[in-house]
């Protein structure tokens, strides 16, 4: 993963070229297949475990709504859909989904009175697969108390990826901060080489872009910091460092024992945890794209 996401970083830099048929595709009036620049996630469907009934959705159509109240998660069957956010300058869309992908988040099966991260929309007609969550429940159920707050902290961080990503887009100001509490500037935060639970306080990832600490994500307790080999996403150790609050508590996690659990999961909810990593390793890309574009206009 750390090099898929280097090579992507030379990209985005125009350190390197994109080659390929893709690279000067254009559409009939001339102009470059925008779809074509947004990140495609899709994967082989192995199987078809936990598929209660198939639906269909026709091009723009609105699959769910970020803010809603929701609980159905569909894996893609046929066709694609974009995932945006809201902000106040308009929608930010942040990839596409297809073949082998999921519509909708770990949290808002696994929670009751969970509210949608971002609206999925239809880019042309769409079949999707509804998943039985009861197995997935019971499986969920069955995990040890880290390994769920593994899962759901998942989702913590790619709201607040996607958080900062909708604030750049809307040109609001990312106000420096170390963490929730802080007003200082952000410092350069510490290499966390092994796994941590919060307790209490806070922790932020932060990642150095042209020398500058650029805090990405904000984590509470119950969330997690600190390489796990099956959870790799471009952040710490190795692509960004941890800052704490001063009132910070934390507990240490067993990555063998984590491991292990992880290895005896069902293929559906591995691919729903690998969905999850994909999507905020592409928004972390993004994030990081926008602010060394702003920080380039700003010296221009």
């Amino acid at each position: 993963m750390e090099i898929v996401l280097d090579g992507l970083r030379m990209l985005d830099e125009g350190i390197i070229k994109r080659l390929g048929p893709g690279a000067e595709e254009k559409n009939p009036s001339g102009q470059s297949n925008r779809l074509s620049r947004i990140p495609l996630v899709q994967k082989p469907i192995t199987h078809y475990a936990f598929l209660v009934e198939e639906e269909e959705f026709s091009k723009g159509t609105t699959i769910i709504e970020e803010g809603e109240f929701g609980n159905w998660i569909w894996i893609v069957l046929h066709g694609t859909a974009e995932m945006a956010r809201k902000t106040i300058a308009g929608p930010t869309k942040i990839l596409r989904v297809g073949q082998g992908a999921f519509i909708g988040n770990i949290s808002s099966m696994m929670t009751m009175g969970c509210r949608r991260i971002t609206t999925f929309t239809a880019t042309e007609t769409i079949r999707l697969g509804v998943l039985d969550l009861e197995p997935l429940y019971a499986e969920y159920s069955g995990l040890s108390d880290e390994f769920r707050s593994l899962l759901l902290s998942l989702d913590n961080r790619f709201r607040e990826i996607t958080d900062r990503l909708s604030e750049i887009h809307s040109g609001v100001h990312v106000h420096p901060k170390t963490s929730r509490n802080s007003k200082e500037k952000p410092k350069p935060g510490k290499r966390i080489e092994s796994p941590f639970l919060i307790l209490k306080g806070q922790a932020t990832i932060v990642r150095e872009m042209k020398n500058q600490p650029f805090p990405l994500i904000n984590l509470g307790p119950d969330d997690f910091f600190g390489p796990l080999p099956f959870l790799e996403m471009g952040h710490e150790p190795f692509s960004a460092s941890v800052c704490f609050s001063d009132d910070l508590e934390t507990t240490p996690l067993d990555s063998e024992v984590l491991q292990s659990e992880y290895d005896q999961l069902s293929d559906t909810l591995k691919n729903m945890i690998e969905f999850s990593i994909n999507c905020i390793s592409i928004a972390t890309i993004a994030v990081r794209q926008h602010c060394l574009e702003r920080m380039k206009n700003h010296n221009d």
